[in-house]
């Protein structure tokens, strides 16, 4: 503007002098060009755009993969919860081998409630316990048929020295257990010409068998296995309860059902210590007294009873007040189930 303004007076006034050019413009034209030197180049628009649409598909990617992750990680962790609690639920059966836990997440109990089945019940969940097979039984010794097989005399025998031992409270008793770990030797049973490791015992109250109708103040069950793990036979002792001193045998263990390993002075030997080798012994084909019921079970008898203090016994059922399946029957005993016409053998 400038400019054209001198240029128009001077055509139109000629007397007057022509001024100079203004000295502004290369002044005010350097400083647009050092400005422009200055400034950082512009991106274009729609290169601008290409890089939020990638921050923004990358930031969606990374979304994706942490919720996707994260998904997975709670998926795993409701799995092992569900497959913690169905083992639970599983084990806690199957002879007692099962470590105590709280009572809501128990199938079955001694004792029918809203959510746990009582021993009436079982066959309801546990289709084996409703079996013609099952145990305990009473055992009419008067009408035993007599079955003389020698294979008694190999019946019971140890080779080496056990002297370790896991020692714990289950759901529903005291259980000496592993005894199949030992490395230094094995309690062993030899039964219809098969080779059985003894794995655990534990303590029934009051018995679960009866003896021509008579219940025993206890009842320990010696539980063998095959050396693979596989069913074998139980043989239970019924115990006595009196004012004599403690049994030695189960004294060795009364203290340390602490789900620990401990170690015994000299050796672990039931068939010294503790069973009647020497008594008449029953046998007949039973099943385990605890859900699933599993059948075909040797069940071995002996008629010769054991004793215990009442000091012991006393400690015994105070345990059973507080575990799981047990507090509310106060007892760990199976119901007498039905014969079915199942022979009895005597092994002499």
């Amino acid at each position: 503007m400038a400019d054209e303004t001198n240029t128009t007076m001077g055509e139109g006034l000629k007397s007057k002098r022509t001024l100079p050019p203004l000295e502004t413009a290369p002044v005010v034209a350097d400083q647009a060009k050092m400005k422009a030197e200055t400034k950082p180049p512009e991106t274009a628009p729609e290169e601008k755009s290409e890089e939020v649409d990638e921050l923004a598909e990358a930031n969606r990617k990374m979304a994706l993969a942490s919720g996707v992750f994260t998904g997975l990680m709670c998926c795993i962790l409701l799995l092992s919860i569900l497959l913690v609690v169905t083992f639970d639920q599983c084990v806690a059966g199957e002879d007692d081998d099962a470590h105590a836990t709280d009572s809501h997440q128990l199938s079955w109990s001694y004792h029918a409630t809203d959510n746990v089945v009582g021993p009436e019940q079982w066959s309801s969940v546990y289709a084996s316990c409703g079996g013609v097979s099952q145990s305990p039984i009473n055992v009419d010794i008067s009408i035993v048929e007599a079955d003389y097989v020698e294979r008694n005399m190999e019946l019971i025998k140890s080779s080496g020295n056990c002297t370790r031992f896991f020692g714990e409270e289950t759901y529903s008793t005291w259980s000496v257990s592993k005894l199949g770990e030992c490395t230094d030797g094995k309690l062993k049973l030899l039964w219809d010409g098969t080779e059985f490791i003894l794995n655990r015992f534990h303590l029934h109250s009051p018995s679960e068998h009866r003896l021509s109708d008579k219940h025993h103040d206890a009842e320990v069950q010696f539980v063998y296995e095959t050396p693979a793990g596989g069913i074998g036979p139980i043989i239970s002792v019924f115990v006595e309860a009196s004012e004599s001193e403690d049994n030695s045998f189960l004294a060795e263990y009364w203290s340390k059902f602490t789900g620990e390993y401990h170690s015994v002075v000299g050796s672990i030997d039931p068939y010294i210590d503790f069973i009647p080798t020497s008594s008449q012994v029953v046998w007949y084909n039973g099943s385990y007294t605890t859900p699933e019921c599993t059948e075909t079970v040797p069940r071995i008898i002996c008629t010769q009873t054991q004793t215990m203090s009442y000091h012991q016994l006393n400690l015994f059922k105070q345990a059973l007040g507080r575990l799981p399946q047990t507090s509310a029957a106060l007892a760990n005993n199976r119901p007498i189930q039905p014969h079915n016409n199942r022979q009895l053998f005597i092994v002499s």
